[in-house]
């Protein structure tokens, strides 16, 4: 670093390379001890004894020609010398460490970054990676969605992307590519559809029937046929659900389809005209060689091959499963079918579709202002999984203007408090949950079944304000009160995110155990009901504690899981929040290349939904990565960008993390008095950085804890 701080590069100095390699052996000791500021326990990490570590430092303290900690008995703190020397280490470690990695790693071990640019290119790359890793137990890939092919190329050419799959032929010169064939499409209906017992149907009986249709995969229809759009969903898998209950028909990749077919749950119907898509495999030229590369081209021609060889139509079945509540399938007879309907889209993490299901229902016959609240709280309800917390509010706030239960009030406010939670108006928070509690004795005794709803929703809002504000064992009581609840209702998906909910708690409590156990509990429940958006939630809260417990290989498989589920239902922000925490897991392995791809790919996906809080920690990330570079010109100006975003977000602990940031750049500046004037208003603002389940972190120039609060 520069005289002046900015991070510029120093020229090589005159200093024989034999006399750095004479105090090269000494380097990982100072470095523990450097991280510890405790000789006991570096001792141990180290398998030294303290009087061998001691005198390993006092040799490199000699060499160098000056102290480098502050020693008081046996805890000793860096000094301005040690801090240099230690920032120098970690700059080389993070050099060394990929290429090492990639040296000394078998073709499974290193990590393989895969960029999906389509549907198609999702529902065949998921099974492969499946099988790969049955294979391989050490096979560890990173999905990541891209939105064109001109963002997977430069992704690729940027070196954040290993391999591409997509259904175009990225053209870039540097790039290589590999058609993998053409997949056809069809037109399939699900086991209890009319069209299923009628197998050879024309092409007029088809087009009389509503399809699920999924964004961008339309244009695989016919343009010169006009047919009927029942639902518009976002993802693949959806839209399979959906026709596999036989609600609709679909337009769906055979590849993806066969399966259901060769087990009589699809039938697929004969109508022509329907494109084909084809898919491309893409790589940096020159990195066909690579060992994991080659295997992943291969398991996917492999797949392939093997599904060509499968019969696509379906053998027909003697009966038919009549979906009860619905004059026919694929329409919706009543407003309450609308709601379930749109509840079970909302499951999937189909927010628009969702959204579309409760309007439906709003224009149903017979609407009252009950009805209405009805559909503005399911809509706050998306707004908030969605973190679009003023929404909510809006929503909130026009449900209690109108005629609503004692019930639907109760949940008004609640959702109301978990807005003011998330934006951090705690005052307000607290005010909305004693309305909540008052009006739920009321709701109860006019309707056991409507009372419990919202014994669901006041215990969820209860339990955010105490963990909140530093009470997660108050918290407990309140999830276990909502979980109860929800059990007596016997709806699985309140249950299992109570479940979550609980684990969240204890993880605040310090109780790790207790929260894996249930984190565990709330992951079969949501597997059985095909929650995968809550599986995702659920894969960073693991990953979380396996970080925090310095299990960093446990902490990457699990954030790898959830990003591909992630990556699987399109949410955004859930890809930007599990690459944050993957960003972590790389800094914590002094991986710095990984930690800064993961960081902007955080960022990226957060910038996309507006993600506000994720924006703030992506760019946090960064900065503690050029830092740890030693590039603190970059980090000062993205540290004060950061400052900036956090004080027009209004939270509290955003403001506090990025005046933190801020303070550790200066510190890196050698501006100490302005360092210890932006801690001093972060502890005004939060008494401690809340860095449980990955929310926040004090940036550290990659080491936890440099800074405290």
């Amino acid at each position: 670093m520069s005289a002046d701080g900015t991070g510029t590069a120093p020229r090589a100095g005159n200093v024989d390379p034999m006399i750095l390699f004479s105090v090269w052996n000494w380097l990982p000791a100072f470095y523990v001890v450097a991280q510890t500021q405790h000789l006991p326990t570096a001792s141990k990490r180290l398998h030294l004894s303290v009087s061998a570590l001691s005198r390993t430092i006092r040799l490199l303290e000699a060499a160098v020609g000056r102290p480098l900690f502050h020693r008081t008995g046996r805890n000793l703190q860096l000094n301005a010398h040690g801090e240099g020397l230690l920032l120098a280490v970690e700059r080389s470690i993070g050099v060394l460490a990929p290429e090492f990695d990639r040296l000394t790693a078998n073709g499974f071990a290193s990590a393989l970054h895969i960029g999906i640019a389509d549907p198609l290119s999702q529902g065949v790359v998921m099974p492969v990676v499946r099988s790969m890793q049955l294979e391989h137990s050490d096979f560890v890939p990173f999905l990541h969605g891209c939105v064109d092919g001109a963002e997977a190329s430069k992704l690729l050419l940027t070196g954040d992307l290993d391999l591409v799959l997509s259904s175009e032929r990225l053209s870039e010169k540097a790039l290589a590519a590999e058609s993998l064939g053409q997949f056809s499409n069809g037109v399939y209906c699900g086991l209890g559809h009319p069209l299923f017992q009628v197998p050879s149907a024309g092409q007029a009986a088809i087009l009389r029937h509503p399809f699920v249709v999924c964004f961008p995969r339309g244009s695989a229809w016919p343009a010169v046929l006009q047919r009927k759009i029942g639902v518009y969903v976002n993802h693949e898998e959806t839209a399979l659900d959906l026709c596999l209950g036989g609600e609709f028909l679909a337009v769906l990749p055979d590849v993806i389809a066969h399966s259901y077919v060769t087990h009589g749950a699809l039938c697929r119907l004969p109508l022509p005209g329907v494109s084909a898509t084809p898919l491309f495999v893409t790589c940096r030229a020159g990195d066909e060689s690579r060992d994991c590369i080659g295997a992943v081209v291969r398991a996917v021609h492999h797949h392939l091959e093997g599904l060509g060889a499968l019969e696509l139509r379906a053998p027909r079945m003697r009966t038919a499963r009549v979906r009860q509540g619905c004059a026919r399938p694929g329409t919706i007879a009543c407003e309450e079918d609308a709601f379930r309907f749109g509840d079970s889209l909302l499951v999937r993490a189909e927010y628009a579709a969702a959204q579309r299901a409760y309007r439906a229902a709003l224009r149903a016959p017979a609407g009252s202002a009950r009805e209405r609240a009805k559909y503005l709280l399911r809509r706050a309800r998306i707004s908030l999984m969605t973190a679009k917390y003023a929404a909510a509010y809006r929503d909130c706030r026009e449900a209690l203007t109108l005629d609503a239960s004692p019930a639907q009030r109760a949940s008004a406010e609640s959702m109301l408090a978990l807005a003011h939670c998330y934006r951090g108006e705690l005052s307000f928070a607290h005010s909305a949950v004693s309305r909540a509690r008052a009006g739920l004795g009321e709701a109860i005794r006019m309707s056991r079944t409507e009372g419990l709803k919202a014994t669901v929703d006041v215990a969820r809002a209860e339990g955010t304000l105490f963990v909140v504000t530093g009470l997660p064992r108050k918290a407990v009581r309140s999830y276990v009160r909502g979980a109860n609840a929800a059990s007596e209702l016997s709806n699985a998906w309140e249950h299992s995110i109570a479940l979550g909910n609980i684990a969240d708690a204890y993880l605040h409590a310090g109780k790790a155990e207790s929260a894996l156990r249930y984190f565990d509990q709330a992951a079969r429940q949501k597997d059985a009901i095909g929650d995968r958006w809550g599986m995702c939630y659920l894969h960073h809260g693991r990953a979380f504690v396996f970080l925090e417990r310095g299990h960093v290989d446990r902490a990457l498989r699990e954030a790898a899981t959830g990003l591909k589920l992630a990556i699987g239902v399109s949410d955004l922000k859930l890809v930007a929040m599990l690459n944050i925490l993957l960003g972590r897991a790389h800094l914590a392995r002094s991986d710095l290349k990984g930690a800064q791809r993961a960081f902007r790919f955080a960022r990226t996906a957060a910038t996309r939904c507006k993600a506000r809080y994720e924006m703030i920690q992506a760019t946090i990330g960064l900065v503690d990565v050029e830092l740890s570079h030693g590039d603190v010109r970059t980090a000062f100006g993205r540290a004060i960008r950061a400052q900036a975003q956090a004080a027009r977000s209004g939270s509290k602990d955003a403001l506090a993390a990025a005046l933190t940031t801020c303070a550790a750049v200066h510190i890196q500046r050698g501006s100490d008095d302005q360092a210890r004037q932006l801690l001093g208003s972060a502890r005004k603002l939060a008494s401690r950085l809340p860095r449980f389940y990955g929310f926040w972190f004090a940036v550290s120039g990659g080491r936890p804890g440099h800074l405290h609060m």
